[in-house]
């Protein structure tokens, strides 16, 4: 991290850079290849996007054995995974309609995958060899 870039810092300029128009990806991408320190990115964009101090902690120390796994240039990578493995999803309490929006898309999603995984099946059982 360069000198006199605190994490305090590193929150302010993660706000600014969401404020700006630029994803959760982006941001930990751009600051974490500026200062090279993945946990105090990590660590400063969950609260710049609402997530609770304590959880933020949590997840980037499941998250930290990925860390090993990359070096510098894949910052971009990372990212990705981080946002996969849902360490910057901000939970959120719902009042009623939206528990009932947040079941409706669960079913819908699950349905669509078993539709896709059903006719992807039977798409390749019917293929035979020649």
């Amino acid at each position: 991290m360069k000198h006199g870039e605190g994490g305090d810092a590193l929150v302010l300029e993660a706000r600014e850079m969401l404020a700006a128009g630029q994803s959760e990806e982006e941001v930990f991408a751009e600051l974490a290849a500026r200062t090279g320190d993945w946990d105090a990115c990590a660590l400063a964009l969950c609260p710049a996007l609402g997530v609770p101090r304590p959880d933020a902690e949590a997840r980037i120390r499941e998250a930290r054995p990925l860390f090993d796994e990359f070096e510098a240039g894949e910052e971009d990578v990372v990212a990705m995974l981080l946002a996969c493995g849902h360490v910057f999803v901000v939970d959120r309490v719902l009042d009623g309609r939206g528990e009932r929006i947040r079941e409706m898309l669960w079913t819908a999603t699950c349905s669509t995958m078993s539709t896709s995984s059903t006719s992807r099946s039977s798409l390749f059982a019917s293929e035979t060899p020649q």
